[in-house]
C-alpha cells in the first residue's frame, strides 16, 4: 500500500474521520452551530446521507402521488406527495447551512462565501472547490483543527527524501 508520506508526517493518529451516522450525529448535535470547523468527512459524509434520504422521501412521494390522491385533484396530489420532501428540507435547512459555514472556516475562509450560492453555474462550483480543499493545519481564526491539531506537524516528522517505517 502506497500512502504518501505527508500523510504519515501530519494527521492526527487519533482522527479517525467521521462515518455517515457520527457525521450525522454531529451535525445534528450542532444544529444551528454556524462557528467552529467541519472536516471533509464531517461535510461529505453529511452532503451523501442528505442526498440518500432526499431520493428516499422524493420516491416515497411519487408512490404517494400516483396512489393516494385522485387525479381530478391535481394540487392536493402533488402537495401529498411532496410534503415529506418539503418537510425534510426545512427541517435540515440550517444544519447544511451551518456546516457548509464551518467546512469553509476550516479551509480558513469566511462563511460569508455561502452567499456565492446566489451567482449562477460559477458560484456552486467554486463553493464546491472550497468544500474539497484539505482541513488548514493547527489552529485559525475559526478554531482548532479537529483533524491535524496544533504541534502535530512536528510530532514524528521524517526528513525530506525519507520513507517512515511502516
Amino acid at each position: 500500500m502506497n500512502t504518501p508520506i505527508h500523510k504519515h508526517i501530519f494527521q492526527n493518529r487519533d482522527f479517525k474521520g467521521y462515518t455517515l451516522i457520527t457525521a450525522t450525529k454531529s451535525v445534528l448535535s450542532k444544529y444551528a452551530v454556524f462557528s467552529g470547523r467541519a472536516t471533509r468527512s464531517e461535510y461529505w459524509y453529511w452532503t451523501f446521507g442528505q442526498t440518500l434520504i432526499f431520493l428516499l422521501l422524493w420516491m416515497l412521494g411519487l408512490a404517494l402521488m400516483l396512489n393516494l390522491a385522485p387525479p381530478s385533484r391535481v394540487f392536493n396530489h402533488v402537495l401529498t406527495g411532496e410534503s415529506p420532501m418539503l418537510l425534510w428540507m426545512l427541517f435540515t435547512l440550517l444544519p447544511s447551512l451551518a456546516v457548509e459555514c464551518r467546512r469553509l472556516h476550516d479551509t480558513n475562509k469566511s462563511g460569508a462565501l455561502l452567499l456565492l450560492n446566489l451567482v449562477p453555474l460559477v458560484g456552486p462550483i467554486l463553493l464546491i472547490i472550497f468544500f474539497c480543499k484539505d482541513s488548514q493545519r493547527g489552529t485559525n481564526q475559526y478554531g482548532p483543527s479537529e483533524k491535524y491539531p496544533e504541534g502535530s506537524d512536528r510530532d514524528g516528522l521524517v526528513p525530506p527524501g525519507r520513507i517512515p517505517a511502516p
